[in-house]
């Protein structure tokens, strides 16, 4: 099978002006989920181009679309194109948008979804997308759905400030398919350098407009299903963390894993973090 030829999320937008950033919980969610899916390395390098989004009200999927308006069309005679309808957009989407995508033998992933279902559909869909991921450090994954997100929140702070953006996207694109190629070539060190620059990109942008330093806050939040290894992994870090937990989950923490919370605790000490319990009952010692 050949590789996908565009990485596009439907939205029910006709610009970045008017994306919407009204919705809340679930659908936020969802709709986020849907948007850094795409960013997965595995599918950027397979595809060589960086994701692109398409009017959910629009049934041209390649002649006079914003899909291709700037970029020439696929170099393949059938190209498969990866298409994400997030739930958001189903209530705008053109009755003939579906049909065309189906004609075009594209790889539909649409409904609500968590961002892990959604990134093994869409990988285990492709064989070249599926051969890549083998080789993409997880870690790094992760690094690529946050310059996802980056990219939109930069592009949707520009607009809203009324500004027009400043950002060299040809650059931009080369940049993002470039440090996703090293990574699923398991290139780990050359696709972090290469994440640097894109985030530098990104910097550079919001800083023509809204030149303020960002103060970052790591709060981990905690479950019952978190703790054991996941939380170890969570709180393995070099930087000043938050650690926020009920009473309940602070009493089976104790209970259930009380080795890992006497080496964590002296990690806090170590290194001057914090341990906020919010709690309606008292606390037993560790």
């Amino acid at each position: 099978m050949q590789p996908y030829s565009n990485l596009i999320i439907v939205l029910p937008c006709h610009s970045l002006e008017d994306f919407p950033i009204h919705h809340r919980g679930e659908e936020a969610a969802d709709l986020l989920a849907h948007w850094t899916a795409l960013w997965h390395p595995a599918l950027i390098a397979s595809c060589g181009k960086q994701p692109r989004w398409h009017q959910a009200d629009n049934p041209d999927v390649i002649d006079g679309s914003p899909l291709d308006s700037n970029q020439e069309l696929a170099d393949h005679d059938n190209p498969i194109n990866l298409v994400l309808i997030p739930d958001v957009s189903q209530s705008m989407l053109d009755s003939e948008l579906v049909g065309n995508l189906k004609q075009q033998n594209a790889q539909i992933i649409s409904g609500p979804s968590s961002r892990a279902n959604i990134v093994k559909l869409a990988i285990e869909a492709n064989e070249a997308a599926l051969r890549l991921a083998k080789q993409v450090d997880p870690e790094l994954a992760e690094d690529f759905f946050a310059l996802g997100y980056g990219y939109l929140q930069v592009q949707i702070m520009t607009r809203q400030l009324r500004y027009s953006s400043n950002l060299d996207d040809k650059y931009f694109s080369e940049a993002v398919v470039k440090a996703a190629g090293f990574a699923a070539a398991g290139d780990h060190e050359k696709a972090k350098a290469g994440l640097v620059r894109c985030f530098d990109l990104l910097f550079d942008e919001k800083n023509s407009y809204y030149p303020v330093d960002p103060e970052l806050i790591d709060v981990v939040l905690t479950a019952p299903t978190t703790l054991g290894a996941s939380l170890t992994r969570q709180l393995n870090v070099q930087h000043p963390i938050n650690v926020l937990m009920t009473g309940a989950v602070c009493e089976k923490l104790a209970v259930d894993h009380l080795p890992q919370i006497q080496a964590q605790h002296q990690l806090f000490l170590k290194n001057q973090w914090y341990l906020q319990y919010l709690t309606t009952q008292p606390v037993k010692a560790l």
